[in-house]
């Protein structure tokens, strides 16, 4: 029998954080267990595994990322080294928010074609200080390797042309570590409260017309469904915050009641998983027309990047769901840009998460925060950006316990 050395493999990404739990996946297609780089004997582990089947293991940082904490990567230099307007954009330097590195490269001694994020930790007059340390490098580390289809032996040509991936790095790189907050400062994110947007005009003239259009591929979304159901409890009575017509609702849940708050009757009226709805703006409105413990559960599926009360509505949403019951926010990377917050789109996406964390946290409402994230699987070849881009959108979520 030929041994099984190439797969298509989830990888997820785990620990635990002052701020809550983490967990991002990262599906990888094409794994060679002899040819990439793996954490020693992590791979022959893998190697014995059937279709499904999962292998898990914990490193300190320094053993999966091979990189440690540096304090050398932590420097104070000019304030004037920070290129606000690097490419032409206008950046303004917060404190605690992370940047890449090729905005400061002159005072980090980077180079200047790094993107890699550095974190400002201090501005103090005409000096600022930077962490270069990847986001991860202090915590302990739990990986797992899920086999989801072993695939046929390369022949010699195509293995000649492979290059190996560092499995550490491919798990680690672009974003994961930069949803947690820092622990000893707050990030400015709430200095301009309630938050401002390009369009200010009111959004029932915007929503006005029906949008019966797909804001995720087909992929993106079954993923979100799948794990609404690993989060809802079968009958469940969950509220729809900011719905559409579509709540990605699996009817195998088979829910006791869905209830839906948006902003277009059309589209509301569209979607068959609700069993009622308001049409409601909570940014002119933020109390909910709902009775306290009303709901089991709730979610708010791409939206919540709309919001411009958003402490106020997690305060509301705290107070329909019952003790015990979990509030789900899911996003990706696609939304109307004039009528989200313009701080979403400064900020990176695994920082979007840190910033609905700080929702949830800010609220003092929420206990058992956790965030997650899977990226990396194919995008469906009908898509319409196939040809664009071939990975599947990603998905990030969000999600705490109101307290009993």
């Amino acid at each position: 029998m030929t041994k099984n050395t190439r797969a298509k493999i989830d990888f997820s990404l785990s620990w635990v954080s002052a701020s809550a739990e983490h967990c991002d996946v990262f599906h990888a297609e094409d794994i060679d267990l002899e040819k990439d780089v793996f954490p020693t004997g992590f791979s022959e582990n893998l190697a014995e595994l059937a279709v499904g089947e999962s292998y898990t293991e914990t490193f300190p940082a320094n053993a999966l990322l091979r990189m440690s904490f540096d304090p050398a990567k932590v420097k104070t230099f000019a304030a004037k080294d920070f290129d606000k307007g690097f490419r032409g954009q206008n950046i303004i330097p917060m404190l605690y928010r992370y940047f890449p590195s090729a905005v400061a490269s002159k005072g980090l001694g980077t180079d200047p074609r790094d993107f890699k994020p550095f974190r400002i930790m201090s501005m103090e007059g005409d000096n600022m200080t930077g962490d270069c340390n990847h986001p991860l490098a202090k915590y302990f580390l739990t990986l797992s390797a899920t086999i989801i289809e072993w695939l046929e032996p390369k022949n010699t040509e195509d293995q000649e042309e492979t290059r190996k991936k560092h499995i550490g790095q491919i798990v680690a790189n672009r974003g994961p570590g930069m949803q947690v907050p820092f622990e000893f400062g707050r990030a400015s994110y709430f200095s301009d409260y309630p938050f401002k947007r390009e369009d200010e005009a009111e959004d029932a003239t915007f929503y006005k017309e029906p949008r019966m259009v797909h804001h995720l591929d087909a992929t993106a979304t079954s993923e979100i469904t799948q794990l609404y159901s690993k989060l809802l409890d079968k009958n469940a009575k969950v509220l729809d915050l900011m719905s559409s017509w579509n709540s990605h609702l699996s009817d195998d849940l088979s829910l006791s009641h869905v209830t839906g708050l948006g902003m277009n009757q059309q589209e509301l009226e569209a979607n068959k998983q609700l069993n009622d709805f308001t049409v409601q703006d909570l940014n002119l409105h933020q109390i909910l027309p709902y009775a306290d413990d009303h709901f089991d559960a709730a979610i708010c599926t791409a939206s919540i990047e709309y919001l411009t009360y958003p402490l106020k509505i997690m305060t509301e949403a705290a107070r329909v769901i019952k003790p015990g019951g979990k509030f789900v926010v899911t996003f990706s990377e696609r939304w109307f840009p004039t009528k989200a917050i313009t701080l979403w789109s400064q900020l990176h996406p695994f920082e979007r998460m840190q910033l609905v964390l700080e929702y949830f946290s800010d609220s003092g409402l929420f206990s058992e925060l956790n965030t997650y994230s899977k990226r990396g699987l194919p995008r469906p070849e009908d898509d319409q950006y196939f040809e664009e881009i071939k990975t599947s959108d990603p998905v990030y979520a969000i999600w705490g316990t109101v307290k009993k």
